[in-house]
């Protein structure tokens, strides 16, 4: 009977995290084309690779996550990485911490990132990234922030802003960030977009 009660137990165990898995594919930057796959609830893979060649490579990284969701208006994600170029002319690797906090039935959120990173030529970079959003019609926001986190490779202090549009599984963030010193024609534009299945 006990025997029969841990077979029951770890069939439900295995159903309840298959019928929870996620794949997702997206782009960060309009500059990495990102692939991965989370096969439970909480853990997962990701994979980015640069879409343009850059220093005459391209950049491939492995990034393992934890996904945790401490209650209905606080959640976050914890994953580690290392990146190359194919040729090895330089390599990274670090943390990142994401949290999310939700408020007044999801009409404000405030997300923090904190991005310990070491870059084989730029050493150590501490990143950080703060950024407020407010949900209006439907499933569109506008949000804006400050961050440090590089877009390429070198870190830099610059504002953000943009906006987000969801239908489905399927999210989409277009943005211009500034440098912190205002100097705008450091300008750029980027579109950063996501696409979940679950099965």
């Amino acid at each position: 009977m006990k025997t029969l009660k841990c077979l029951i137990f770890l069939l439900t165990f295995v159903a309840g995290n298959a019928l929870a898995a996620v794949a997702f594919v997206g782009m960060e930057n309009s500059k990495y084309a990102i692939a991965g796959f989370r096969p439970g609830r909480s853990a997962g893979i990701a994979l980015m690779h640069s879409l343009w060649v850059q220093d005459a490579s391209q950049y491939v990284r492995l990034s393992p996550f934890y996904y945790f969701h401490l209650n209905d208006n606080l959640s976050g994600q914890y994953s580690v990485f290392y990146g190359t170029t194919y040729e090895q002319t330089y390599y990274d690797y670090g943390a990142d911490l994401f949290l999310r906090a939700l408020f007044f039935n999801r009409l404000i959120e405030l997300d923090g990132r904190f991005r310990p990173q070491y870059d084989s030529d730029l050493k150590f970079n501490y990143g950080y990234e703060f950024v407020g959003k407010i949900s209006g019609w439907r499933d569109i926001a506008v949000f804006g922030g400050i961050k440090n986190i590089p877009e390429f490779r070198k870190a830099e202090g610059r504002f953000l802003a943009g906006m987000s549009f969801s239908v489905k599984n399927l999210s989409v963030s277009p943005e211009i960030t500034i440098p912190t010193n205002l100097k705008t024609q450091y300008t750029r534009v980027h579109v950063n977009f996501l696409y979940e299945l679950s099965f």
